[in-house]
């Protein structure tokens, strides 16, 4: 039998078909894509609500939030809004969806914790803001020893719902535990939730939960890097904190290599305490790769910057943390004296105003307003200030020293030799650095013994010196001879711009 002819379709009408084909596998494709979850790239973690109504909690309803803001945060291709900006809703009754709005954000999570005895009941919910629709809500009722498995839980959970394509160690980093010990863990909180208050109070409180928290598990890196980092804060106006700081950064690194946060306090140590240049940057920069996404890692090193006078990198480096962390009292703080250093001294005086909005008891803010009055010569205005931060730090001699700088400026001899009365009264009970002395004595243009003082704080290691190169408070020094030789024995480089 004949094979049957081949019929050749007319060449209109194949195009016509292979169109018809070539639509229907568009269609195809578009519903088998917009089917599968698109990711999520964007999200904040609300405060967790207290149901309990026991303020004596909030370190775990805090807690617990920070925690899932810190995992999250370690995601690749996740931007998750910083704790400064997700904590101004705390204890407020809001739409997640509008504040996610707020935030400019995708996701939201939310949640609610009761703790009832030994219980704990812990709701979480994740919205997508775009169309309002919950992408997941679960309830855990469990011991509160299983808190770190209930975070675990959750963590994972939102893993799955943002649809976020992980690796097997993307997954283990974002869900890392440093401890399996629930009471070490529920001291940690505690020390954070003070440390968190950035007051001097607050630190010295973070120090004793954080100390308990090592007892319970000795191998706990991250209290032992929380530790280095309160007593370097606390260290900021009471200078014998910052050598208990060091071997609690060593120790964190010890246990935890990759450790960014033990690595930037080891940073710390080495600019403020060892005067080790080069080592320092070197720990700032490990930091910062180990944890782009660490608004403190991107602050310490721009002071670490601005110290060795690289002034247009500090600032740039600060606004880097300050777009991380946009509201946090630290960073603005730090850029209002990286511009003070720089010479801007009208702009820190604006920065220092903002962040003091934020938060009208920082002392560090109400030092820096100060300082930069003072050097625009606005002695009654930088009096106030200063007087607000010596109060609030709980007498600080270092800022007693810049008060009475101040004081020497405005020609207030009576005040000024009282402050050096009350400094020389304060250092029979307790270490009075030798640059707060100098201060005065430069407050009055005393040069020699401002610089005899000086002398004095090198031979003491005195942390303030680091600044030296850039301080503006030393100006009036920088043409005698004996400044500018304890300027080559710092080893500090030389600053940009003008020349010493």
């Amino acid at each position: 039998m004949p094979a049957a002819p081949i019929r050749i379709l007319p060449l209109r009408r194949a195009h016509w078909i292979s169109a018809i084909l070539l639509t229907a596998l568009v269609a195809a494709s578009f519903i088998f894509l917009s089917g599968r979850p698109k990711q999520i790239e964007s999200m904040a973690v609300l405060p967790f609500f207290n149901a309990s109504g026991n303020p004596d909690t909030d370190y775990l309803t805090d807690g617990i939030s920070e925690t899932l803001i810190n995992n999250l945060s370690q995601l690749p291709g996740l931007r998750v809004s910083a704790r400064s900006l997700a904590f101004r809703y705390k204890g407020k009754d809001v739409d997640p969806l509008k504040v996610g709005r707020e935030l400019n954000v995708r996701a939201v999570v939310s949640g609610r914790v009761v703790t009832r005895g030994n219980l704990l009941i812990v709701q979480s919910d994740l919205m997508d803001v775009t169309n309002g629709t919950q992408l997941w809500g679960g309830q855990y009722n469990r011991p509160i020893a299983d808190i770190l498995a209930v975070q675990d839980d959750i963590a994972n959970e939102i893993f799955e719902k943002l649809s976020l394509r992980l690796t097997g160690e993307e997954r283990k980093r974002a869900t890392r535990r440093y401890t399996d010990d629930a009471e070490a863990y529920q001291l940690y909180l505690r020390g954070r939730f003070y440390w968190n208050q950035g007051t001097i109070a607050g630190f010295k409180k973070a120090i004793e939960y954080l100390q308990q928290a090592i007892a319970k598990d000795p191998k706990y890196a991250l209290a032992h890097a929380g530790l280095a980092d309160s007593y370097l804060f606390l260290g900021s106006f009471w200078v014998e904190a910052l050598s208990e700081a060091t071997a609690a950064a060593l120790k964190a690194i010890e246990l935890d290599p990759t450790l960014a946060e033990a690595h930037v306090a080891l940073g710390h140590i080495k600019l403020w305490l060892d005067w080790d240049w080069p080592a320092a940057e070197f720990e700032f920069k490990k930091g910062i790769a180990l944890n782009p996404g660490s608004a403190l890692a991107h602050n310490r090193y721009a002071m670490y910057l601005a110290a060795m006078g690289r002034p247009d990198d500090a600032i740039a480096e600060v606004k880097r943390a300050q777009e991380l962390d946009s509201l946090s009292p630290i960073i603005n703080t730090d850029l209002g004296w990286c511009l003070l250093y720089a010479g801007r001294g009208r702009e820190a005086v604006e920065q220092f105003r903002k962040t003091l909005e934020l938060d009208p008891n920082y002392v560090s803010a109400h030092w820096g307003l100060g300082a930069s009055y003072t050097q625009q010569h606005l002695y009654e205005d930088a009096i106030a200030e200063l007087k607000k931060a010596v109060t609030l730090s709980e007498g600080s001699p270092v800022l007693m020293g810049q008060l009475g700088f101040a004081y020497g400026l405005k020609g207030t001899s009576e005040e000024t030799a009282k402050t050096l009365s009350e400094l020389t009264a304060l250092a029979q009970r307790e270490y009075v650095p030798s640059s707060a002395v100098a201060l005065v004595h430069a407050g009055v243009g005393d040069k020699a013994r401002a610089i005899e003082w000086l002398e004095r704080a090198y031979q003491e290691h005195d942390f303030s010196l680091v600044f030296l190169e850039v301080a503006p408070w030393f100006e009036n020094l920088r043409g005698e001879a004996r400044f500018q030789q304890l300027l080559r024995r710092m080893k500090l480089p030389e600053r940009a711009g003008p020349g010493r």
